[in-house]
């Protein structure tokens, strides 16, 4: 009765180890086919095949800007009709390891919020630095999006000095709101104007 047991047992055993080869061979060839999205080439990319897109805001179809990482440096460029231009990189001013979050603005410029008050504005290949807190509060601005019904004013998810998150307001002629009461368990991911 044994013998007859380990006998069946040993045939399932055997059965279920070349399912399971087979379930691998076919799985190796699904992520394989996953390599080369439509659209989208994971391999070679505009910037060459060393270059790891983080994130990237298209303007239109020749126009983008694109966080990049390569060889342990990130980099932020611009791309114009297949140029690439180096914005931020090892040598600016700016740090790009600490870009948070990437706004386009409806004049095709791009604000930058780089876990500090001030925020990057990028407007062609010109940089500008602009700071958001003007009054004794201490904040750093992880996110911003502009107001869709006025392009004067913003809206920003900010860390305050209690490693809370706050929602702020801001405007071009450099008043920036209080922040809303926040409960600590609360954590703003994203903005997003609607309209």
């Amino acid at each position: 009765m044994w013998r007859k047991m380990l006998q069946q047992e040993s045939e399932h055993q055997w059965l279920a180890i070349s399912a399971f080869f087979v379930f691998i061979i076919i799985g190796a060839f699904f992520i394989k086919g996953t390599s080369h999205l439509p659209g989208i080439d994971l391999t070679e990319n505009e910037l060459g095949t060393d270059n790891r897109i983080m994130e990237s805001h298209y303007i239109d179809k020749d126009n983008s800007f694109i966080l990049t990482y390569i060889d342990g440096t990130y980099e932020f460029v611009s791309m114009n009709s297949g140029k690439m231009n180096k914005l931020i990189d090892s040598n600016s001013e700016y740090d790009a390891s600490s870009i948070s979050h990437v706004t386009t603005l409806d004049n095709d410029s791009v604000l930058i919020s780089s876990l500090q008050s001030d925020v990057i504005l990028i407007d062609g290949s010109n940089i500008f630095t602009f700071e958001t807190n003007f009054g004794e509060d201490n904040f750093s601005v992880s996110n911003i999006e502009q107001s869709s019904s006025d392009s004067q004013q913003y809206l920003m998810i900010t860390r305050e000095s209690e490693n809370q998150q706050s929602i702020r307001g801001f405007n071009s002629s450099g008043l920036t709101s209080s922040n809303t009461p926040n409960d600590e368990n609360v954590n703003w991911q994203n903005l997003m104007h609607i309209g």
